[in-house]
């Protein structure tokens, strides 16, 4: 264990970006080591709830503000991965010593980069992996180095959870950097001959939830690390076998229990005839402590005598590299992919040393969330707010005073004037000229393709499009369902201003549609009960206040709260007859033989949807199967199809 925090500099000086989720618990250990000094974080709510116990810690919500105090001299930061890069960065430029949780970043030449940076402005740089301060991984590392275990074979490691489910990164970068980073370590620090990665999405497109990621190391040594949040118990365990015993490390068990090892695990018959013995294992006792208090306390001990830690920027590349790894043999659907010994950069990509550093000035031109990314080309005015998630590409040009919400991307040849007002989730094209003060409504749909398809490249084909000055692209509403108390819930909630309805001039005519459509009187209805509603509910703008007045707007509040629904998609009876030709299916993209194990690239997802076929969400299924028969270019994908 590291030494008391009275042989460190106990000076509050440390700054922690990043106080939610995680960062709570890097808050608690820096503040009861005595050294924390500022809490930095864009939630308000956030720094609002630590209470009385960090009464003498500053709180701020701009972290260029940490940089240039010169009362602190060493940050941690818990932010989101993407913005590990920049945020280290930054802070190694600024003459900071830094700590930050795993994964160093997401690129491998940017974490050699930060490497580089440290070594060069002479800052420590830690990275947080917090397997490798449990004292049970110590000792299990010191059992190998002492033989115990006799030759290293192999290491499996679990980790396994219902939840914390994730959108912005999959179940292998966010629970496997620890397993990853154990695994190396056991062995003597080398990097894998090949990593191979499986994995399965299933709650959102894009983003897997369990991944089985194997490692190839020289000398016959094997590794596979199983990370899911779609598992019914945790289970968080490390098993080492050895040609002399076996090692297993589950952290869900008491102290006492967590460390067992089982000696002599085979017995040979005639020397040729391999036995298992079921000897009960052997638990190995070592002295509790909390890691993450170690790991904090030997981030302080390193600042103080200038040493290397344990998991400095050297070891989170080491693991970086493996990561990336992992992730490209997942895309390619588990082909085996050695990990990249990437060159280091020329000397022209490593940054200043701190004595160039120059702090931003106290009045900033722009501000990006640390989450967005600003291409470097990007034009941006003054007091323009850019916030989480979004993207600015090189070559788009932005006026002053505009705010851009959560998750819109700007690409590259657009031009936006000031006061521009653009809500979450919006995609700004190419040749889309927008003029000053337009309000872009939550999720509004652009284009630049007037009838865009997936297979047929029309890049040369890109339309211009003028959003006047003062213009309003509003949330809108499809709405096929009964009634009005769709739309009344969404004028009332979100302010809709634009529906979509079926209109028919008798509801008894036939047809699918009739039934549900509205008619001349129930149209008036309905317009004459949005222009009350908007009425009463005038400039009330907390979501509360317009739901109290919206029930208080229907006769039947139940029946509103039903139209609205739960946020799933199902199939109205209106659109029975229709949903064949209104929804896709999997599809061969080209002639597939026999045998075949198919892959994404052989597959396309195409309308129509006969009722045998399978629908999108379903292609994780199918991927890595191998065909039974030969299926032409075009024809569905059934599973009587594959072996």
């Amino acid at each position: 264990m590291d030494s008391q925090p009275s042989t460190l500099n106990s000076q509050r000086s440390l700054a922690l970006i990043g106080a939610g989720y995680w960062g709570k618990n890097l808050a608690r250990n820096f503040n009861a080591l005595g050294v924390l000094h500022t809490l930095c974080d864009s939630q308000s709510a956030t720094l609002e709830s630590y209470g009385a116990d960090y009464a003498g810690v500053e709180k701020t919500a701009d972290w260029q503000a940490v940089l240039v105090n010169k009362g602190i001299t060493r940050v941690a930061i818990a932010t989101p991965a993407v913005t590990h890069y920049t945020l280290v960065r930054a802070a190694l430029l600024a003459g900071k010593d830094v700590f930050v949780e795993k994964p160093l970043c997401l690129d491998e030449k940017e974490g050699q980069e930060l490497v580089d940076l440290a070594a060069k402005t002479g800052q420590i740089l830690m990275v947080g992996h917090l397997l490798q301060y449990h004292p049970c991984v110590q000792k299990l590392q010191a059992m190998l180095a002492q033989g115990e275990l006799g030759k290293l074979h192999y290491i499996t490691s679990n980790r396994l959870n219902l939840g914390k489910i994730r959108r912005e990164e999959n179940a292998l970068w966010s629970f496997a950097p620890h397993d990853i980073s154990v695994i190396l370590s056991l062995a003597m620090h080398q990097l894998p001959e090949r990593v191979s990665c499986f994995g399965g999405e299933y709650l959102n497109s894009g983003v897997a939830d369990t991944t089985l990621t194997t490692l190839r190391f020289p000398n016959q040594l094997r590794a596979h690390a199983y990370v899911s949040w779609l598992n019914p118990f945790k289970e968080q365990k490390l098993t080492v076998v050895g040609s002399n015993g076996l090692a297993v490390f589950d952290d869900t068990r008491p102290w006492n229990e967590k460390l067992l090892l089982y000696r002599q695990y085979v017995t040979w018959t005639n020397g040729q005839v391999p036995t298992p013995s079921k000897a009960k294992g052997e638990p190995v006792i070592v002295p509790e402590s909390e890691p993450l208090r170690d790991e904090c306390l030997h981030f302080l001990q390193c600042c103080a005598e200038r040493r290397t830690p344990r998991t400095d920027g050297h070891e989170g590349l080491r693991v970086l590299r493996v990561l990336q790894a992992a992730q490209r043999s997942l895309e390619s659907d588990g082909e085996p992919i050695k990990p990249s010994s990437v060159l280091r950069p020329p000397s022209s990509v490593v940054s200043p040393p701190s004595s160039e550093f120059r702090p931003p000035s106290s009045e900033k031109d722009f501000f990006a969330h640390p989450t967005a990314i600003v291409d470097q080309g990007a034009e941006i005015g003054k007091g323009t707010k850019i916030w989480h998630f979004s993207h600015i590409m090189k070559g788009a040009k932005i006026g002053e005073r505009c705010i851009l919400g959560q998750n819109v991307n700007v690409d590259g040849g657009t031009v936006i004037g000031n006061n521009v007002k653009i809500q979450n989730n919006v995609s700004i094209y190419t040749g889309l000229v927008i003029e000053d003060d337009v309000f872009l409504g939550p999720s509004c749909v652009l284009t630049n393709v007037s009838n865009p398809r997936s297979q047929i490249n029309r890049h040369a084909l890109y339309e211009k499009t003028l959003i006047k000055r003062g213009a309003t692209v509003p949330l809108g509403l499809s709405d096929h369902t009964h009634g009005s108390l769709t739309v009344l819930g969404a004028v009332g909630l979100f302010d809709c201003c634009a529906v979509e309805k079926h209109f028919t001039l008798d509801n008894t005519l036939e047809g699918q549609d009739h039934a549900f459509s509205m008619t001349p009187v129930s149209w008036r209805r309905m317009v004459d009960d949005v222009t009350k509603l908007k009425q009463s509910i005038g400039s009330a703008s907390s979501w509360e206040d317009r739901w109290r007045i919206t029930k208080s707007a229907v006769e039947d509040p139940e029946a509103l709260q039903l139209a609205l629904g739960d946020g799933v998609k199902r199939l109205e009876s209106n659109e029975s007859g229709t949903v064949i030709v209104q929804r896709r299916a999997i599809r061969a993209a080209k002639d597939l033989r026999p045998q075949q194990m198919l892959t994404r690239a052989d597959l396309v997802l195409l309308r129509p949807c006969p009722p045998d076929a399978l629908p999108p969400y379903r292609t994780g299924e199918l991927l890595g199967r191998t065909l039974a028969r030969a299926l032409p270019v075009g024809e569905c994908v059934r599973f009587e199809d594959l072996d």
